[in-house]
């Protein structure tokens, strides 16, 4: 399971799971907004789909995902990028609520 660079504007980049994004016609699914030239994180776990109305983003490639993903592990270093694994795999209930469409994974995640 890897993180997969999916919008950008500047030095800010929507990161998702690659389990939850295996192709560009998924309807939502979780990002955490990163900035790789102050190296941190820049928001929790919310709908990808919400993120976009509130931001001006460019999708990133396929082609370039990998060169990019290399570009964070760089800046952020590999404990950062296990975090926000961590924080994809194990969003809190208000993260899975922002969704518009909820991945099948998540559906049943955190529920009391």
């Amino acid at each position: 399971m890897n993180i997969i660079p999916l919008y950008r504007t500047s030095s800010l980049i929507l990161v998702g799971l690659d389990i939850d994004f295996p192709s560009e016609t998924v309807q939502d699914g979780l990002v955490v907004k990163i900035d790789i030239q102050n190296k941190k994180i820049e928001y929790q776990p919310w709908s990808g789909q919400k993120m976009l109305k509130f931001g001006s983003y460019d999708a990133v490639p396929v082609s370039e995902w990998k060169s990019l993903t290399d570009q964070i592990t760089e800046a952020l270093g590999k404990n950062m990028i296990i975090e926000i694994i961590d924080m994809l795999l194990y969003p809190t209930q208000e993260s899975i609520k922002s969704l518009v469409w909820i991945p099948e994974r998540l559906k049943n995640k955190n529920k009391p």
